[in-house]
């Protein structure tokens, strides 16, 4: 993904999902026959509504199973957290949209914005979908290069739907979020590169022989803890 809206969103509805499935909350008797090829037969279809069939019989749509899962998490854990409000908000409104109004998820989702853009393409150049230039566009909307990227370009332009200010994503390369382990991870590089032996997701292991075990390190709460058990240790905490 390119924009941030669309990660956002996908990594959002996977985690309320994992935490249903966590909580037991996900009674959904839905087996598809042949999963495999049907994530290809979805990522082909942009109106949701592909027939996938259902190992015990009969077929479903993609649509269906979507709002299944939104039913599941909307019931359980709306009102919870500010986070999990707006990931159950906007993963209701981008399925009425894409139901009712596709087009208006052209700011946002990355098929959506492609889509639009290879449709003007099209228009003003009178190409067919197979002409060479529609892939050549579709390699470079995910190109990094803010001066190649299509889609850089387009979040220069603000024609792309932005969550975050420039100032923010700014600070956020140099200032991790308090609340997770990269906070740790941050301070120890930040003052004590020179003493750092290894570092990774688990944990710090430093020259001297010591360690910060980060394993268990999953919520703000274990943050907290954890800096306040290390401090004396390791004063940069």
């Amino acid at each position: 993904n390119m924009s941030p809206y669309a990660t956002a969103l996908k990594v959002g509805t996977t985690r309320l999902i994992l935490i249903l499935i966590g909580e037991d909350k996900l009674q959904l008797p839905l087996v598809l026959e042949n999963p495999v090829d049907d994530v290809k037969a979805i990522s082909q279809d942009h109106t949701g509504t592909v027939a996938l069939k259902r190992a015990d019989g009969g077929t479903i749509m993609p649509f269906e199973i979507q709002e299944s899962y939104l039913e599941a998490a909307d019931k359980n854990l709306s009102g919870q957290c500010k986070e999990w409000d707006w990931i159950i908000r906007e993963w209701a409104r981008t399925l009425d949209e894409l139901k009712h109004h596709p087009e208006k998820l052209a700011d946002r989702i990355d098929w959506a914005i492609k889509k639009d853009i290879f449709n003007r393409f099209i228009e003003s150049e009178g190409v067919g979908w197979n002409d060479p230039w529609i892939k050549s566009l579709d390699l470079e909307y995910h190109n990094l290069d803010p001066e190649r990227g299509l889609y850089r370009g387009l979040e220069q332009n603000g024609d792309v739907y932005s969550m975050f200010p420039e100032d923010e994503v700014l600070r956020a390369i140099k200032q991790p979020p308090e609340d997770t382990r990269a906070l740790v991870r941050g301070l120890a590089v930040k003052h004590s590169a020179g003493k750092i032996k290894n570092i990774h997701w688990t944990g710090i292991e430093f020259t001297d022989g010591s360690f910060i075990d980060l394993s268990q390190t999953v919520s703000s709460a274990d943050v907290e803890h954890l800096i306040n058990s290390k401090k004396e240790q390791f004063p940069w905490l």
